[in-house]
């Protein structure tokens, strides 16, 4: 089956998960206590590199949906937690 050129490329995924993880309140909180606002991130995906998309989106992946188990919320907190640091590094290079 061939691809329709309305398929998503990796890097519109990747972009996409990105955005969904800069939702989180807590992502959101994170930066803006660095002076990042959600919208400045999204902004500087386009001039970011395929490769630091795709790390942004690794990490945002691993940030779960929810529960209540105290394990889930410290695995939670520490991947979000690498996920603001990356933004920012990214962001200063960029």
């Amino acid at each position: 089956m061939m691809a329709g050129s309305n398929d998503p490329t990796a890097r519109e995924i990747n972009e996409l998960k990105v955005k969904r993880a800069l939702e989180n309140k807590i992502v959101a909180n994170k930066l803006m206590g660095h002076g990042l606002t959600s919208d400045e991130v999204s902004q500087k995906l386009g001039s970011m590199t395929d490769e630091q998309v795709h790390q942004m989106a690794a990490l945002a992946d691993k940030i779960p949906a929810g529960g209540d188990s105290g394990l889930g919320i410290v695995i939670a907190i520490l991947v979000i937690a690498a996920l603001v640091l990356l933004i920012i590094y990214l962001f200063k290079r960029v």
